[in-house]
């Protein structure tokens, strides 16, 4: 267990030495693209691919920037990797922090929880928009910061609060180890 409060010291420790992004402005704009694009694209499988290639490109940029502003090592770790991306990274540019839990005994699975999310707050989805995934934006972070770390993942949401679950849950499972394009 030390380990893990070391690294929570280590995130700590990091986002309180930097700026951050208001979520407010994040949380309204983000709501505005997903309604923009369910009216401009035809269906929700395009929508919510739009969705994860967009999180994608951010998931890009915020690792570029983190390792940037902080100084850290990245580390071909993915518990190292997720304690400082979603403590640091999603909390400073995204203004949520997720539950990391359910870690397998090779530490490459994960389940990443949102209990409460400004991301989401104030959403509801009407029945005619069930199979979209608001949340799967944040799967494209994920994968995109993850792969800037040379970490091929899948991500699967298996829990929806806005489809009536207690939490919105993540599932993050390492594909493959990669050449880190952070260092390219």
């Amino acid at each position: 267990m030390s380990r893990e409060r070391n690294l929570a010291k280590i995130a700590e420790s990091t986002f309180s030495k930097l700026d951050k992004v208001h979520s407010e402005i994040f949380t309204m704009t983000y709501g505005a693209i997903v309604t923009t694009l369910v009216e401009d694209l035809d269906n929700v499988d395009e929508v919510n691919a739009q969705l994860d290639k967009m999180g994608h490109n951010i998931g890009e940029r915020l690792v570029d920037e983190l390792l940037a502003k902080t100084g850290l090592n990245p580390q071909p770790d993915m518990r190292y990797v997720m304690e400082i991306v979603t403590r640091v990274g999603f909390r400073i540019y995204l203004g949520i922090t997720p539950t990391l839990s359910n870690w397998n005994a090779d530490s490459t699975t994960v389940t990443l929880s949102f209990r409460d999310s400004a991301l989401s707050d104030w959403v509801e989805l009407p029945h005619t928009l069930d199979d979209l995934s608001y949340f799967q934006l944040v799967c494209g972070v994920i994968r995109g910061a993850l792969e800037m770390l040379g970490m091929k993942v899948k991500c699967t949401i298996t829990a929806d609060k806005l489809k009536g679950a207690q939490t919105t849950d993540i599932l993050v499972e390492l594909q493959e180890v990669m050449q880190a394009k952070f260092y390219n």
